[in-house]
């Protein structure tokens, strides 16, 4: 799957009926696949513009290698950080309620958990050369996540501010990208214009030495050719 894979949407066409959910396309025969980026602006990319549009992920645990430099190798690990999708988990049980004669509080309202056991994860495994090892296991059999927004609904609303506020991102990245890349160019051809002056300048000096040294060896012979006073 390739990491330029982007959406169709401007920010201005997205609203509570364009919910930027993606379906992977992957073959569901392999559930689990294997994405090798070359930095992390590469995987940062194909996380915004797949993994993220097609489910919600959270943070489940992080881990730093404690390998010394030099016993290490390019392909080594040097941080695992393990995304899970939300309703990773199951939900907790109600705890019994104990009744010793005192006065009931009214039960608070409990929202229906999302919790489903989903096993979807993604293993990001930052290797020491700076690329980036994904073991992504996509499937989420207990649940389609690109039909769990209702259309117009208000947790449809908050996916779409969140989906607004990411494309803003990636294209203030972009437009920084290309800023950048303009500024670097200008500075270049600077560089490479005070280079060609500093040459001519040395070139003349050069030129300047030469001069000089020959009208100093022309003084010196008159100065030999004149007769001496008796």
């Amino acid at each position: 799957m390739s990491i330029e894979k982007r959406t169709n949407f401007t920010i201005n066409e997205i609203d509570d009926y364009h919910m930027l959910r993606n379906d992977p396309d992957y073959e569901i025969v392999n559930p689990k696949i294997i994405e090798i980026f070359i930095n992390e602006d590469a995987f940062t990319l194909w996380y915004e513009t797949s993994a993220k549009r097609h489910s919600h992920w959270n943070i489940s645990n992080t881990s730093i290698s404690k390998a010394t430099y030099s016993t290490a190798s390019p392909s080594d690990v040097v941080k695992t950080i393990y995304f899970v999708c939300k309703h990773a988990g199951m939900p907790r049980k109600a705890k019994p309620e104990e009744n010793c004669g005192l006065e009931r509080k009214p039960k608070r309202i409990r929202k229906e958990s999302i919790k489903d056991g989903c096993k979807a994860k993604i293993t990001k495994k930052t290797l020491r050369n700076g690329r980036v090892a994904v073991e992504y296991m996509w499937h989420h059999a207990t649940h389609q996540p690109e039909k769990n927004l209702a259309m117009g609904s208000g947790c449809g609303r908050e996916a779409a501010e969140v989906a607004r506020n990411d494309l803003r991102c990636l294209e203030m990245q972009e437009s920084i990208g290309k800023d950048l890349s303009v500024l670097i160019s200008l500075v270049k051809d600077k560089i490479k214009d005070s280079k060609s002056k500093l040459d001519s300048l040395n070139m003349l000096s050069d030129q300047l030495g030469v001069c000089i040294s020959k009208v100093e060896k022309i003084g010196t012979a008159l100065q030999q050719q004149q007769p001496k006073e008796k």
